[in-house]
């Protein structure tokens, strides 16, 4: 099932779910698209209280990580476990799954996220610069600064 949830002031929202759970988040520009807006698991008013301000915890959103390797999912797994406000580097999160050399890695999998925000890879920045993030640097440092992270 496709939901699609409009957030005033950050754009349009766009999500699937199946029996399993999330399974796909997307943050687009422009004009609401088609879909529900009311989701069985809660998570666009998270979403609507997120953007607000609110410190929200995303854990308890189940995620269907489909075909995901099993290396990728424990790295997604360890990001989504990143606290509200904090961040780390990719080679930290290499470390925490003992791969100490795995920064690359560890941004392939950043780059196959399903679920931005919810799997919260903006708090993923690289030791001399933010990194990349999908939905362009400009919203990276837009999350950031919502959770009160600076970084400069």
């Amino acid at each position: 099932m496709t939901y699609s949830l409009s957030v005033p002031l950050y754009g349009v929202f766009k999500y699937k779910m199946n029996d399993k759970g999330l399974t796909d988040l997307e943050w687009l520009d422009g004009i609401k698209t088609e879909g529900d807006e009311n989701d069985p698991l809660g998570l666009g008013d998270l979403l609507k209280r997120y953007f607000i301000g609110e410190r929200i915890n995303f854990g308890d959103i189940p995620i269907d990580y489909g075909n995901i390797n099993s290396t990728y999912r424990r790295i997604l797994e360890i990001v989504r476990s990143i606290p509200y406000g904090k961040v780390h580097t990719y080679s930290e999160i290499g470390e925490m799954i003992g791969k100490p050399r795995y920064a690359r890695v560890v941004g392939n999998a950043m780059r196959i996220n399903p679920c931005p925000i919810v799997i919260p890879c903006h708090r993923v920045i690289g030791k001399n610069g933010l990194g990349g993030y999908g939905f362009g640097i400009q919203k990276k440092l837009l999350l950031l600064k919502l959770e009160g992270v600076m970084v400069c």
